[in-house]
């Protein structure tokens, strides 16, 4: 979403890009209504979830938002630690 938005303005020179804060919202409490409350980190409902692994050198500087995107940008299926499905580890 980050990318095509970017693309388009680009392209069409009208409105402005996604910003991260955005898009995590999009991912995750902005679809909540369709998928039964799944993506939203509120108590009382379903957790699903990965724990990510982000050891690259210099992420520990960062703040947590941070390497999020950096994870988001350079991140491989090798840091994902666990995944978890309606609260189980899978």
């Amino acid at each position: 979403a980050l990318q095509a938005s970017k693309v388009r303005c680009l392209m069409t020179g009208e409105g402005r890009p996604l910003t991260h804060e955005e898009a995590f919202f999009m991912a995750t409490m902005g679809g909540r209504h369709l998928w039964k409350d799944r993506g939203c980190f509120e108590m009382g409902t379903p957790f699903d979830g990965l724990l990510i692994g982000d050891d690259l050198p210099g992420t520990g500087e960062l703040p947590p938002l941070d390497r999020l995107y950096r994870y988001l940008y350079t991140g491989e299926d090798d840091n994902i630690l666990a995944r978890y499905r309606e609260g189980r580890l899978l």
